[in-house]
């Protein structure tokens, strides 16, 4: 058996730094799509989470129920809530009609009754 030695021969002037230069760029390269992936990731959480809760709000999904806008009537119409709760109570008489008609009714008859007190 005749074994060929292979010869070294260096590399060419600037070979070493190119090679060094092109691995940092990939490294640096591969850093930065990691980045943009978890950051636009994150974004896109961020994004859903808050179009999640909006649509929520409007669907009427955290508003108040109709049996606690019923139980706080008498305190609504006495100013007697703090100013968000009232806000909420006030909300909710505008959009549900069943309870708008509640208020309605004990607004008119503590007015006859006070009109007859007279």
């Amino acid at each position: 058996m005749t074994s060929k030695k292979k010869s070294w021969n260096p590399c060419p002037k600037g070979e070493l730094s190119n090679l060094a230069a092109r691995l940092g760029c990939k490294r640096r390269m591969s850093a930065m799509c990691l980045a943009m992936f978890y950051g636009g990731s994150a974004s896109l959480v961020l994004l859903f989470a808050m179009v999640g809760y909006t649509l929520l709000g409007t669907m009427g999904l955290s508003e108040l129920e109709c049996k606690t806008v019923q139980t706080h009537l008498v305190e609504y119409r006495a100013n007697d809530l703090d100013t968000r709760f009232s806000n909420s109570i006030e909300h909710h008489l505008n959009k549900c009609g069943h309870c708008r008609k509640k208020y309605d009714a004990m607004r008119d008859e503590r007015v006859s009754m006070a009109w007859h007190q007279r």
